[in-house]
Protein backbone atom coordinates (compact mmCIF):
# COMPACT_ATOMS: atom_id res chain seq x y z
CA UNK A 1 0.00 0.00 0.00
CA UNK A 2 3.07 2.93 0.97
CA UNK A 3 4.68 1.50 -2.59
CA UNK A 4 1.70 2.10 -4.63
CA UNK A 5 0.77 5.83 -2.50
CA UNK A 6 4.30 6.78 -3.00
CA UNK A 7 3.83 5.78 -6.85
CA UNK A 8 1.54 7.60 -7.49
CA UNK A 9 2.86 10.37 -5.78
CA UNK A 10 5.77 10.57 -7.87
CA UNK A 11 3.74 10.18 -11.27
CA UNK A 12 1.62 13.04 -10.14
CA UNK A 13 4.87 15.04 -9.49
CA UNK A 14 6.07 14.08 -13.05
CA UNK A 15 2.78 14.89 -14.72
CA UNK A 16 2.39 18.53 -13.29
CA UNK A 17 6.40 19.43 -13.72
CA UNK A 18 5.53 17.86 -18.05
CA UNK A 19 2.68 20.36 -17.69
CA UNK A 20 4.43 23.40 -16.98
CA UNK A 21 7.56 22.25 -19.10
CA UNK A 22 4.60 22.00 -21.79
CA UNK A 23 3.23 25.41 -21.06
CA UNK A 24 7.19 26.81 -20.87
CA UNK A 25 7.48 25.14 -24.83
CA UNK A 26 8.26 29.18 -25.76
CA UNK A 27 11.52 29.56 -24.03
CA UNK A 28 9.88 32.34 -21.91
CA UNK A 29 9.95 31.18 -18.16
CA UNK A 30 9.12 33.79 -15.26
CA UNK A 31 10.95 33.91 -11.81
CA UNK A 32 7.84 32.43 -10.54
CA UNK A 33 7.09 29.60 -12.94
CA UNK A 34 11.02 28.70 -12.23
CA UNK A 35 10.72 28.48 -8.82
CA UNK A 36 7.36 26.21 -9.04
CA UNK A 37 9.02 23.87 -11.03
CA UNK A 38 11.99 23.60 -9.00
CA UNK A 39 9.64 22.91 -6.22
CA UNK A 40 7.73 20.17 -8.03
CA UNK A 41 11.14 18.54 -8.96
CA UNK A 42 12.18 19.08 -5.54
CA UNK A 43 9.17 16.78 -4.19
CA UNK A 44 10.18 13.82 -6.81
CA UNK A 45 13.86 13.69 -5.19
CA UNK A 46 12.73 13.61 -1.71
CA UNK A 47 10.00 11.07 -2.34
CA UNK A 48 13.07 9.15 -3.92
CA UNK A 49 14.88 9.36 -0.64
CA UNK A 50 12.46 8.23 0.85
CA UNK A 51 11.94 5.37 -0.64
CA UNK A 52 15.43 4.21 -0.72
CA UNK A 53 15.43 4.47 2.88
CA UNK A 54 11.98 2.91 3.34
CA UNK A 55 13.72 -0.09 1.13
CA UNK A 56 17.29 -0.09 3.75
CA UNK A 57 14.28 -0.52 6.66
CA UNK A 58 12.36 -3.03 4.89
CA UNK A 59 15.34 -5.53 4.84
CA UNK A 60 14.05 -6.92 1.35
CA UNK A 61 17.63 -6.50 -0.19
CA UNK A 62 18.74 -9.69 2.03
CA UNK A 63 16.84 -11.92 0.11
CA UNK A 64 18.37 -10.19 -2.86
CA UNK A 65 22.12 -11.58 -1.79
CA UNK A 66 23.32 -8.31 -0.77
CA UNK A 67 25.40 -7.69 2.40
CA UNK A 68 23.90 -4.44 3.00
CA UNK A 69 21.15 -2.04 1.77
CA UNK A 70 23.61 0.27 0.23
CA UNK A 71 25.54 -2.10 -1.88
CA UNK A 72 22.46 -2.88 -2.77
CA UNK A 73 21.04 0.19 -3.80
CA UNK A 74 24.43 1.09 -5.63
CA UNK A 75 24.26 -1.81 -7.71
CA UNK A 76 20.77 -1.45 -8.76
CA UNK A 77 20.32 1.72 -9.13
CA UNK A 78 24.19 2.93 -10.87
CA UNK A 79 23.90 5.64 -8.07
CA UNK A 80 27.36 6.96 -6.37
CA UNK A 81 27.93 5.67 -2.81
CA UNK A 82 28.05 9.18 -2.01
CA UNK A 83 24.55 9.33 -3.54
CA UNK A 84 23.20 6.57 -1.69
CA UNK A 85 24.62 8.03 1.29
CA UNK A 86 22.85 11.21 1.06
CA UNK A 87 19.73 9.54 -0.08
CA UNK A 88 19.60 7.17 3.09
CA UNK A 89 20.48 9.67 5.86
CA UNK A 90 17.76 12.78 4.09
CA UNK A 91 15.25 9.66 3.27
CA UNK A 92 15.34 8.18 7.32
CA UNK A 93 14.96 12.56 8.09
CA UNK A 94 11.86 12.56 5.81
CA UNK A 95 9.99 9.14 7.10
CA UNK A 96 10.61 10.01 10.55
CA UNK A 97 9.80 14.25 10.70
CA UNK A 98 5.98 14.72 8.30
CA UNK A 99 6.85 18.41 9.06
CA UNK A 100 10.16 18.17 6.55
CA UNK A 101 8.06 16.57 3.92
CA UNK A 102 5.41 19.07 4.30
CA UNK A 103 7.85 21.78 4.32
CA UNK A 104 9.68 20.53 1.28
CA UNK A 105 6.17 19.43 -0.67
CA UNK A 106 5.05 23.62 0.17
CA UNK A 107 8.32 24.75 -1.20
CA UNK A 108 9.26 26.37 2.24
CA UNK A 109 12.69 24.28 1.79
CA UNK A 110 14.96 21.85 -0.81
CA UNK A 111 16.54 19.16 -0.38
CA UNK A 112 19.93 21.04 0.32
CA UNK A 113 18.11 22.48 3.32
CA UNK A 114 17.42 18.61 4.19
CA UNK A 115 21.22 18.00 4.16
CA UNK A 116 21.69 20.62 6.66
CA UNK A 117 19.73 18.80 9.01
CA UNK A 118 20.80 15.56 8.55
CA UNK A 119 23.73 16.14 11.27
CA UNK A 120 21.10 17.75 14.15
CA UNK A 121 18.68 14.87 13.44
CA UNK A 122 20.84 11.93 14.92
CA UNK A 123 20.25 9.99 18.56
CA UNK A 124 22.71 12.55 20.69
CA UNK A 125 20.58 15.60 19.53
CA UNK A 126 17.35 13.76 18.74
CA UNK A 127 15.14 15.03 21.78
CA UNK A 128 16.42 18.55 21.46
CA UNK A 129 15.27 18.57 17.55
CA UNK A 130 11.75 17.17 18.18
CA UNK A 131 10.67 20.05 19.93
CA UNK A 132 12.38 22.77 17.53
CA UNK A 133 11.97 20.83 14.04
CA UNK A 134 8.79 22.81 13.43
CA UNK A 135 10.48 26.14 13.81
CA UNK A 136 13.40 25.45 12.01
CA UNK A 137 11.51 24.30 8.95
CA UNK A 138 9.97 27.59 9.13
CA UNK A 139 12.97 29.11 9.64
CA UNK A 140 14.57 27.92 5.91
CA UNK A 141 11.55 29.37 4.17
CA UNK A 142 13.43 32.51 3.31
CA UNK A 143 17.23 31.13 3.65
CA UNK A 144 19.48 30.35 1.49
CA UNK A 145 21.24 27.24 1.96
CA UNK A 146 24.34 28.75 2.83
CA UNK A 147 22.99 31.03 5.37
CA UNK A 148 20.28 28.40 6.74
CA UNK A 149 23.60 26.37 7.41
CA UNK A 150 24.61 28.91 9.91
CA UNK A 151 21.70 28.74 11.79
CA UNK A 152 21.58 24.78 11.77
CA UNK A 153 25.61 24.92 13.32
CA UNK A 154 24.19 27.55 15.97
CA UNK A 155 21.29 25.65 17.25
CA UNK A 156 23.95 22.71 17.13
CA UNK A 157 26.49 24.69 18.87
CA UNK A 158 23.89 25.46 21.74
CA UNK A 159 22.64 21.94 21.98
CA UNK A 160 26.30 20.99 22.40
CA UNK A 161 26.09 23.91 25.29
CA UNK A 162 23.18 21.89 27.19
CA UNK A 163 24.51 17.79 26.73
CA UNK A 164 28.19 19.26 27.33
CA UNK A 165 28.95 18.38 24.28
CA UNK A 166 32.62 19.86 23.13
CA UNK A 167 32.11 22.78 20.17
CA UNK A 168 32.85 21.79 16.88
CA UNK A 169 35.89 24.46 17.59
CA UNK A 170 37.48 22.23 20.26
CA UNK A 171 36.68 19.28 17.81
CA UNK A 172 39.00 20.87 15.18
CA UNK A 173 41.55 21.64 18.22
CA UNK A 174 42.09 18.66 19.32
CA UNK A 175 42.60 17.30 15.63
CA UNK A 176 45.47 19.99 15.00
CA UNK A 177 48.24 18.21 12.88
CA UNK A 178 51.10 19.26 10.76
CA UNK A 179 53.11 16.87 9.10
CA UNK A 180 56.44 18.25 6.97
CA UNK A 181 58.62 15.71 4.87
CA UNK A 182 61.37 16.55 2.63
CA UNK A 183 61.55 14.55 -0.43
CA UNK A 184 64.00 13.05 -2.57
CA UNK A 185 64.57 16.09 -4.76
CA UNK A 186 65.27 18.04 -1.30
CA UNK A 187 61.86 20.25 -1.45
CA UNK A 188 59.74 19.82 1.40
CA UNK A 189 56.29 18.54 1.34
CA UNK A 190 53.54 20.04 4.21
CA UNK A 191 50.70 18.86 5.17
CA UNK A 192 48.51 21.01 7.98
CA UNK A 193 45.10 20.58 9.74
CA UNK A 194 44.77 23.49 12.17
CA UNK A 195 42.32 24.42 14.58
CA UNK A 196 40.53 27.61 13.88
CA UNK A 197 42.45 30.59 16.18
CA UNK A 198 45.81 29.03 14.67
CA UNK A 199 44.30 28.73 11.21
CA UNK A 200 43.40 32.63 11.11
CA UNK A 201 46.67 33.52 12.36
CA UNK A 202 48.67 31.77 9.96
CA UNK A 203 46.05 33.41 7.23
CA UNK A 204 46.57 36.84 8.90
CA UNK A 205 50.13 36.56 8.62
CA UNK A 206 50.64 35.10 5.26
CA UNK A 207 48.33 37.64 3.96
CA UNK A 208 49.93 40.73 5.58
CA UNK A 209 53.66 39.50 4.09
CA UNK A 210 52.29 38.25 0.84
CA UNK A 211 50.38 41.55 0.33
CA UNK A 212 53.39 43.59 1.08
CA UNK A 213 55.95 41.59 -0.83
CA UNK A 214 53.43 41.92 -3.97
CA UNK A 215 53.05 45.72 -3.36
CA UNK A 216 57.08 46.09 -3.56
CA UNK A 217 57.32 44.47 -6.45
CA UNK A 218 56.96 46.53 -10.00
CA UNK A 219 54.45 45.78 -11.86
CA UNK A 220 56.02 42.95 -14.73
CA UNK A 221 57.56 41.24 -11.65
CA UNK A 222 53.87 40.78 -9.86
CA UNK A 223 52.92 38.17 -12.67
CA UNK A 224 55.85 35.62 -12.12
CA UNK A 225 54.51 34.26 -8.79
CA UNK A 226 51.00 32.44 -8.40
CA UNK A 227 48.94 33.66 -4.95
CA UNK A 228 50.01 30.40 -3.55
CA UNK A 229 53.98 30.83 -4.45
CA UNK A 230 53.48 34.21 -2.87
CA UNK A 231 52.42 32.36 0.24
CA UNK A 232 55.35 30.00 0.41
CA UNK A 233 57.50 32.84 0.22
CA UNK A 234 55.52 35.26 3.02
CA UNK A 235 56.04 31.29 5.00
CA UNK A 236 59.83 31.84 4.30
CA UNK A 237 59.83 35.16 5.55
CA UNK A 238 57.87 34.72 9.09
CA UNK A 239 60.26 31.92 9.25
CA UNK A 240 63.63 33.94 8.58
CA UNK A 241 62.14 36.72 10.98
CA UNK A 242 61.92 34.13 13.89
CA UNK A 243 65.18 33.06 13.48
CA UNK A 244 67.12 36.07 12.90
CA UNK A 245 65.56 37.51 16.18
CA UNK A 246 66.66 36.88 19.65
CA UNK A 247 63.12 36.06 21.50
CA UNK A 248 63.92 32.16 22.05
CA UNK A 249 60.84 30.08 21.22
CA UNK A 250 61.52 28.55 25.07
CA UNK A 251 62.82 30.07 28.11
CA UNK A 252 65.78 28.50 29.08
CA UNK A 253 65.11 26.53 32.44
CA UNK A 254 67.52 28.08 34.81
CA UNK A 255 66.06 31.04 34.20
CA UNK A 256 62.54 30.33 35.09
CA UNK A 257 61.63 31.56 38.27
CA UNK A 258 64.41 33.90 38.27
CA UNK A 259 64.13 37.22 39.73
CA UNK A 260 62.08 40.05 37.95
CA UNK A 261 63.96 41.62 35.29
CA UNK A 262 64.99 45.51 35.32
CA UNK A 263 63.32 47.79 33.31
CA UNK A 264 66.13 47.74 30.86
CA UNK A 265 66.35 43.81 30.42
CA UNK A 266 62.11 44.87 29.80
CA UNK A 267 62.93 47.11 26.94
CA UNK A 268 65.46 44.74 25.67
CA UNK A 269 64.59 42.46 22.21
CA UNK A 270 64.25 39.22 24.50
CA UNK A 271 60.70 41.06 25.48
CA UNK A 272 59.78 42.98 22.05
CA UNK A 273 56.25 43.11 22.29
CA UNK A 274 53.51 44.72 19.43
CA UNK A 275 50.39 46.52 20.77
CA UNK A 276 48.51 44.78 18.28
CA UNK A 277 47.16 41.33 19.48
CA UNK A 278 47.38 38.36 16.46
CA UNK A 279 43.51 38.40 16.09
CA UNK A 280 41.27 41.81 15.32
CA UNK A 281 37.65 41.37 15.34
CA UNK A 282 34.48 43.31 13.46
CA UNK A 283 31.69 42.12 14.70
CA UNK A 284 28.27 42.83 16.33
CA UNK A 285 27.36 41.06 19.80
CA UNK A 286 24.29 40.78 20.59
CA UNK A 287 24.43 40.34 24.72
CA UNK A 288 21.88 37.47 24.24
CA UNK A 289 23.99 35.29 22.15
CA UNK A 290 26.69 35.01 25.00
CA UNK A 291 23.58 34.51 28.01
CA UNK A 292 23.97 30.41 28.32
CA UNK A 293 20.16 31.07 29.48
CA UNK A 294 19.52 31.72 26.16
CA UNK A 295 17.25 28.93 24.58
CA UNK A 296 17.37 27.42 20.67
CA UNK A 297 13.82 27.75 20.88
CA UNK A 298 14.53 32.09 21.77
CA UNK A 299 17.28 31.68 19.18
CA UNK A 300 14.85 30.22 16.21
CA UNK A 301 12.13 32.74 17.45
CA UNK A 302 14.70 35.72 16.39
CA UNK A 303 15.75 33.76 13.36
CA UNK A 304 12.23 33.43 12.13
CA UNK A 305 11.55 37.58 12.45
CA UNK A 306 14.87 38.22 10.93
CA UNK A 307 13.91 36.13 7.90
CA UNK A 308 10.35 37.28 7.28
CA UNK A 309 11.98 40.99 7.01
CA UNK A 310 14.17 39.53 4.13
CA UNK A 311 17.42 39.75 6.81
CA UNK A 312 20.32 36.88 7.30
CA UNK A 313 20.09 35.91 10.87
CA UNK A 314 23.50 35.55 11.11
CA UNK A 315 26.54 36.60 9.18
CA UNK A 316 28.49 33.56 10.10
CA UNK A 317 28.90 31.59 13.13
CA UNK A 318 30.95 30.65 15.98
CA UNK A 319 29.89 28.44 19.20
CA UNK A 320 29.80 30.60 22.79
CA UNK A 321 33.14 29.15 23.85
CA UNK A 322 34.92 30.14 21.08
CA UNK A 323 33.50 34.11 21.25
CA UNK A 324 34.28 33.97 24.69
CA UNK A 325 38.07 33.07 24.23
CA UNK A 326 38.72 35.23 21.51
CA UNK A 327 37.20 38.02 23.02
CA UNK A 328 39.63 37.48 25.79
CA UNK A 329 42.45 39.27 23.99
CA UNK A 330 41.45 41.03 20.84
CA UNK A 331 40.70 44.08 18.98
CA UNK A 332 37.20 44.45 18.42
CA UNK A 333 36.01 47.32 16.29
CA UNK A 334 32.16 47.69 18.05
CA UNK A 335 29.39 49.16 15.85
CA UNK A 336 26.79 51.53 16.74
CA UNK A 337 23.39 50.92 15.90
CA UNK A 338 21.42 54.34 15.51
CA UNK A 339 17.52 54.84 15.89
CA UNK A 340 17.70 55.34 11.94
CA UNK A 341 18.83 51.29 11.54
CA UNK A 342 22.07 52.23 9.69
CA UNK A 343 25.74 52.01 11.80
CA UNK A 344 28.76 53.74 13.28
CA UNK A 345 31.60 51.76 13.03
CA UNK A 346 32.13 53.28 16.70
CA UNK A 347 35.77 53.00 18.06
CA UNK A 348 38.30 50.51 18.51
CA UNK A 349 38.73 48.65 21.98
CA UNK A 350 41.26 46.26 22.91
CA UNK A 351 39.84 44.14 25.38
CA UNK A 352 43.17 43.49 27.06
CA UNK A 353 45.25 46.99 27.27
CA UNK A 354 48.87 46.32 26.01
CA UNK A 355 50.25 48.33 29.30
CA UNK A 356 48.29 46.02 31.61
CA UNK A 357 49.16 42.71 29.18
CA UNK A 358 53.32 44.45 30.15
CA UNK A 359 52.63 44.17 33.49
CA UNK A 360 51.52 40.18 33.18
CA UNK A 361 54.95 39.79 31.40
CA UNK A 362 57.09 41.55 33.96
CA UNK A 363 55.02 39.38 36.67
CA UNK A 364 55.46 35.60 34.48
CA UNK A 365 58.14 34.71 32.30
CA UNK A 366 55.94 31.78 30.97
CA UNK A 367 52.22 30.73 30.56
CA UNK A 368 50.56 30.51 33.76
CA UNK A 369 49.98 26.75 33.95
CA UNK A 370 52.43 24.82 35.57
CA UNK A 371 54.93 23.33 33.67
CA UNK A 372 54.15 25.36 30.22
CA UNK A 373 57.86 26.96 29.31
CA UNK A 374 56.10 29.07 26.17
CA UNK A 375 57.43 32.77 27.06
CA UNK A 376 54.86 35.28 28.07
CA UNK A 377 55.68 37.41 25.45
CA UNK A 378 53.91 34.52 22.85
CA UNK A 379 50.94 34.45 25.43
CA UNK A 380 47.31 35.64 25.67
CA UNK A 381 45.64 37.64 28.15
CA UNK A 382 42.68 35.79 29.23
CA UNK A 383 40.08 36.89 31.61
CA UNK A 384 39.48 34.46 34.59
CA UNK A 385 36.05 35.55 34.92
CA UNK A 386 35.09 36.23 31.31
CA UNK A 387 35.40 39.62 29.58
CA UNK A 388 32.04 38.42 27.48
CA UNK A 389 30.20 38.07 30.74
CA UNK A 390 30.99 41.40 32.78
CA UNK A 391 34.61 40.15 33.80
CA UNK A 392 36.50 42.99 34.83
CA UNK A 393 39.73 43.88 32.80
CA UNK A 394 42.05 44.09 35.51
CA UNK A 395 45.45 42.54 36.84
CA UNK A 396 43.36 40.58 39.14
CA UNK A 397 40.96 39.21 36.97
CA UNK A 398 44.05 38.64 34.07
CA UNK A 399 46.35 35.69 33.39
CA UNK A 400 48.92 34.61 30.77
CA UNK A 401 47.74 31.59 28.61
CA UNK A 402 49.22 30.17 25.88
CA UNK A 403 47.50 29.71 22.70
CA UNK A 404 46.85 25.67 23.96
CA UNK A 405 45.51 26.31 27.24
CA UNK A 406 43.62 29.08 26.71
CA UNK A 407 42.20 26.94 24.30
CA UNK A 408 41.41 24.33 26.99
CA UNK A 409 40.64 26.36 29.86
CA UNK A 410 37.07 27.70 27.16
CA UNK A 411 36.75 24.06 26.17
CA UNK A 412 38.06 21.54 28.14
CA UNK A 413 35.23 21.67 31.31
CA UNK A 414 37.47 19.27 33.91
CA UNK A 415 40.69 21.02 32.85
CA UNK A 416 39.41 24.59 33.62
CA UNK A 417 37.71 23.30 36.94
CA UNK A 418 40.99 22.37 38.47
CA UNK A 419 43.27 25.60 36.35
CA UNK A 420 40.83 28.75 37.24
CA UNK A 421 41.38 28.18 41.20
CA UNK A 422 45.02 28.20 41.13
CA UNK A 423 45.35 31.13 38.53
CA UNK A 424 43.51 33.10 41.43
CA UNK A 425 46.63 32.46 43.24
CA UNK A 426 49.57 32.78 40.54
CA UNK A 427 52.55 35.14 41.33
CA UNK A 428 51.90 37.57 38.87
CA UNK A 429 48.95 39.00 41.06
CA UNK A 430 51.80 40.31 43.12
CA UNK A 431 51.68 43.18 40.84
CA UNK A 432 54.95 45.00 39.83
CA UNK A 433 54.34 48.53 39.73
CA UNK A 434 53.32 50.06 36.44
CA UNK A 435 55.28 50.50 33.65
CA UNK A 436 54.52 53.27 30.45
CA UNK A 437 52.71 51.63 27.99
CA UNK A 438 55.80 52.44 24.83
CA UNK A 439 53.63 49.98 22.64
Amino acid sequence: MFVSEVCAEIREAYALLEEMCSSCSSGRVSTEELKEIIAVGQVGSVVSDRIVAAYSASGDWINDGYLSAKTAVVHETGLSLRSVDSALSKGDLLNDFPAIMEGVKSGLMTTDHVACLVPIAGKKYREHFEVDVDMLVKTAQNLSVKEFSYVVRYWKGRVDDIIDEPTDEYKAFQKRELYLHETIDGSWFLQAWLDPVTGKRAYKAFEDVREKHWRDMSPEKRLECTPAQQRVDAFGSILQGYLSCNVPAVIPVENIGADVPSDAEVRAAEYRFTSNPALTADIVIDINDLDPRYSTHAFLSKCLDAAGQGKSPLISTHSRKHLEQILCDTILQLPIKNTDGTYDLGRKVRTAPAGMKKQLMLSSRTCSIAGCTMPAHWCEAHHIEHWAHGGPTNLDNLALLCSRHHTMIHNDKTFAEKTIPLLNHHPQHDHPPPIADTG
